[in-house]
């Protein structure tokens, strides 16, 4: 399993994949092909004959096609699939018939940064939904022998999730810090939470960099938004704290309130950030 990208919904994959048979009339490894992906590099690596058993290995570099479940991401497990599809025309001269015990991940196959959980390699016969019909098989549907790889795997979520938003949660934890500076020092109170401002919506344009466009608001969108609203509403207190303390001259309350707002805010946003990635 080789890169990952999210952004244009595919992934890499580095495999080998052997075929043995022993009639005269096919030859799997010239008519196969990927259904799920592209091959960018295909080499015959080992090919041997005793009698009419043959036998050949290929190694495979490909780019396969699958769409990510950014709704979520990154919390919940990621199902990959690798469908191999014999492309000889007729009927069916020939079915994969899986090697179930013998097919392996092997060592340093899956990144660090995910765990296999599960494991699968199986065979089944793939058709067309349309109507089309071969005549020279008698009037029946074409179909195609299909050899089928699934893997499910655990990501590192709580790893990707602190990668991608330290930024943020230290943007926020930076606008807080204001609370604790007299409203009459302007540019100390308000500067920290506009920095933190920009600092947040720069985060959020480099989480969409990496994830593709999701028609529903996504995990991250929430904790991005939560994060925005956070710094507005402090941005808001200050303004407030800054009429009680400069104009109505009620120092003792404009402090008092910036104690409470500091406490409300760093427990309910705390409590969102933990409550989202457990809701998800």
């Amino acid at each position: 399993i080789g890169e990952f990208a999210l952004k244009d919904s595919a992934w890499t994959a580095d495999f080998n994949l052997w075929f043995q048979w022993n009639v005269d009339t096919v030859d799997p490894g010239a008519s196969f092909h990927l259904v799920n992906g592209q091959i960018l590099q295909q080499e015959k690596v080992e090919r041997s004959r005793s009698g009419m058993a043959r036998y050949e290995e290929y190694h495979v570099v490909a780019r396969m096609a699958h769409t990510f479940d950014v709704l979520r991401y990154p919390f919940g497990e990621i199902g990959l699939f690798i469908q191999v599809q014999d492309a000889t025309q007729g009927g069916m001269p020939m079915r994969y018939a899986a090697d179930t015990r013998g097919s392996v991940i092997g060592p340093g196959a899956v990144p660090r940064a995910v765990k296999l959980t599960r494991f699968l390699v199986d065979d089944k016969i793939g058709g067309f939904t349309s109507g089309r019909v071969n005549p020279g098989l008698g009037g029946k549907r074409a179909v195609r022998s299909q050899l089928v790889l699934a893997m499910q795997l655990a990501p590192d979520s709580l790893g990707i999730y602190q990668k991608m938003f330290q930024a943020l949660f230290a943007s926020v934890a930076v606008a807080l810090i204001a609370l604790f500076i007299k409203p009459v020092h302007i540019d100390c109170r308000f500067g920290l939470p506009v920095g933190g401002f920009f600092a947040s919506v720069s985060n959020n344009i480099f989480v969409g960099t990496l994830l593709p466009h999701a028609d529903r608001l996504s995990l991250t969108d929430m904790v991005n938004t939560v994060s925005l609203y956070t710094i507005f509403l402090v941005l808001v207190q200050s303004v407030i704290s800054l009429y009680l303390f400069d104009t109505l001259g009620r120092e003792r309350l404009a402090t008092v309130f910036d104690r409470v707002s500091f406490a409300v805010f760093l427990v309910g946003y705390a409590a969102v950030n933990l409550a989202l990635p457990l809701a998800a």
